[in-house]
């Protein structure tokens, strides 16, 4: 699902990350910072369990979330060709709280019957804001949507801990970032407003 036919209308969204202090203008611009998201660090000589550990045990619950939204490229091609893979959503209700406010819409289209035709991966995360009461996670996520392009969407999570064990209390979205959209009819009038509409959001 996530080959779209080519060529396609790309838009980048120019923006201030949010801070932890409130100053949003000394941030990065998120084309730097995706220059930086982009750029890989060869770790092939870093013990794996080794590295691991050393990561922030926020940053590794965050990269789970996402994942837990998301089948394996196998499991795709297999719903794709013959149908009937059911999306286990274990992972992504360990994720979230009781109480979690998000888009069910979202969620549905993305692990539903038709979940194929949906994609989500985790581009970058942009800031981690400790707090008393919770931790918010500033991210770039992108969507790809069959037969309408990749989103690359600004997002929001809120998180809490208890006892050492993470939960998402919140997920919200910030702004579009980026849109490669398909070269089809009526796409030329296809902006933000829509692609929430189309993907689902609690605030937007």
């Amino acid at each position: 699902m996530k080959t779209l036919l080519l060529p396609v209308i790309t838009l980048i969204f120019l923006f201030t990350l949010p801070g932890c202090g409130g100053d949003r203008n000394s941030q990065p611009d998120t084309v730097d910072t995706l220059k930086e998201a982009v750029s890989t660090v060869d770790t092939t000589q870093i013990d794996k369990q080794q590295l691991s550990e050393t990561r922030d045990p926020v940053t590794i619950f965050v990269e789970k979330f996402y994942g837990s939204l998301e089948l394996s490229q196998e499991l795709n091609q297999k719903q794709y060709t013959e149908g009937g893979v059911t999306f286990d959503l274990t992972d992504f209700n360990s994720c979230i709280s009781a109480q979690c406010k998000y888009s069910k819409k979202r969620v549905e289209n993305l692990t539903g019957i038709y979940h194929d035709r949906f994609y989500i991966q985790l581009m970058s995360i942009d800031t981690i804001c400790p707090g008393n009461a919770s931790t918010k996670v500033y991210t770039n996520v992108e969507y790809g949507v069959y037969e309408m392009g990749n989103f690359q969407n600004r997002e929001m999570l809120e998180i809490s801990q208890q006892n050492e064990v993470f939960k998402i209390v919140k997920w919200t979205d910030l702004g579009l970032s980026m849109m490669e959209k398909a070269p089809y009819d009526g796409m030329e009038n296809f902006g933000e407003k829509e692609f929430y509409e189309m993907i689902g959001s609690l605030n937007k």
